[in-house]
C-alpha cells in the first residue's frame, strides 16, 4: 500500500493524493519454515530467522529457527551441538518445549517439530564431525515427528550419504527421556543407561545424538557419548529437516 505525506506535488505511482514523497509499506511475508525463506531468496545465508508455525488447533505462533541454506538450502535445524555448552540430559518437558539458544547449541522442541512436519513430505539430514575432524552426512526421506505425547519418529529406510546411523532402527519409536521411559527394553531405561534422550528402541544403540558431549574414542563401547554409527563421541552434530512438497 502506498502512503503519501507532506502535501505538495508528487508523481510517484500508487499515490492517491498529491504529496512530497511516497513511502511504500508492505505486509511482512509469512514463512512457514526455512524452505519458504530459501525459495523467497536462494541467496539468503544460513542463520537465525523467524517463521510462523500453525498448531493442530489452527492457532499460530512466531518461532526463532536456525536455517541451513547449504546442501540445496531450506533446512530447518532442530538439533545443533558443537561445544558441550548445553546440557542435553534433560527431562521430557524440556524436550517437548525445546531448550538452549538458537545461536548456539539447542534442541528445537518436539512439539514444534510435530507442528512443522505434520502433513508434509520431509527429508531428514544428519551432519557429523567426528572426534578426528572428519565430516560425514546422512539423508533420509519420509521424516516426520508424530503428535504428543509419544512424538513418534517416522523415517524411511535406504538413506543416502557417507555414513550410516541406522535411524530406520528407531522408526515408529516413541521419544524417551530420563523421566519418561517409552523404549522397548524391559530391564531398565535406555535414556538413563545412555545418559541421553532419543527415540530409543531396545538399547541396541546405533546412535545417541543427545548423549554426553565427550568427543573421542569409546573403547568400551558404552554409548554414553554423542555418537552416530559407532561407539565414538563426535565433535559436532546437526539434525535438520526440509519439506519436499
Amino acid at each position: 500500500m502506498a502512503v503519501c505525506t507532506n502535501v505538495t506535488t508528487a508523481t510517484q505511482s500508487g499515490c492517491k493524493a498529491t504529496c512530497g514523497y511516497c513511502h511504500a509499506t508492505t505486509t511482512p511475508a509469512v514463512y512457514r519454515d526455512c524452505l519458504d525463506i530459501y525459495r523467497a531468496d536462494p541467496h539468503t545465508p544460513s542463520g537465525r530467522y523467524q517463521v510462523t508455525v500453525t498448531s493442530s488447533y489452527g492457532s499460530t505462533k512466531s518461532l526463532s529457527v536456525w536455517c541451513d541454506m547449504s546442501n540445496g538450502g531450506g533446512w530447518t535445524v532442530f538439533q545443533k551441538r558443537f561445544d558441550g555448552s548445553v546440557d542435553f540430559y534433560q527431562g521430557i518437558k524440556s524436550y517437548e518445549q525445546g531448550f538452549g539458544s538458537i545461536d548456539e547449541e539447542f534442541w528445537l522442541g518436539l512439539q514444534n517439530m510435530y507442528e512443522m512436519t505434520a502433513g508434509h513430505q520431509n527429508s531428514l539430514r544428519v551432519d557429523i564431525v567426528d572426534y578426528a575432524g572428519n565430516h560425514s552426512y546422512e539423508q533420509y526421506g519420509g521424516f516426520s515427528v508424530g503428535q504428543g505425547s509419544d512424538y513418534r519418529l517416522h523415517v524411511n529406510s535406504n538413506p543416502s550419504g557417507t555414513t550410516n546411523g541406522h535411524l530406520e532402527y528407531y522408526n515408529n519409536m516413541a521419544f524417551s527421556a530420563k523421566d519418561m521411559d517409552r523404549d522397548t527394553f524391559t530391564s531398565g531405561s535406555c535414556a538413563e543407561r545412555f545418559h541421553g534422550a532419543f527415540w530409543y528402541n531396545a538399547c541396541l544403540q546405533k546412535s545417541n545424538m543427545n548423549g554426553l558431549y565427550k568427543p573421542g574414542l569409546d573403547t568400551q563401547c558404552l554409548y554414553y557419548a554423542m555418537n552416530y554409527n559407532d561407539c565414538n563421541g563426535n565433535t559436532a552434530v546437526e539434525m535438520k529437516f526440509r519439506r519436499e512438497d
